[in-house]
């Protein structure tokens, strides 16, 4: 999908929002997955590092750590660290 955007006295940090909000539009639409007869849809919400902490309640270092030892599954887009949340779900709440 192209966008197009018109840069004029927007601060670095409203540019961010707008870039940050289009990939996780993105990111959204790519996550819906349905199978040959359409009868199964899953969307997922992607999430930073920050809004997991606060979702789970724990510091960022925490996530950090989670990540690193595999417990939870961080997803790369460009310099970007995004989570699943779905896959957290799952990881850390499996019965």
């Amino acid at each position: 999908m192209a966008y197009s955007l018109q840069i004029e006295n927007i601060s670095l940090s409203e540019l961010t929002n707008v870039v940050r909000s289009i990939i996780r539009e993105e990111l959204d639409k790519a996550s819906i997955q349905t199978n040959d007869k359409n009868t199964f849809v899953e969307k997922t919400e992607f999430l930073t590092r920050a809004e997991i902490a606060d979702y789970l309640r724990v510091s960022k270092s925490t996530i950090d750590r989670y990540a690193k030892n595999g417990k939870i599954i961080r997803k790369r887009i460009g310099t970007h660290v995004l989570f699943s949340k779905n896959d957290i779900n799952k990881q850390l709440f499996k019965k």
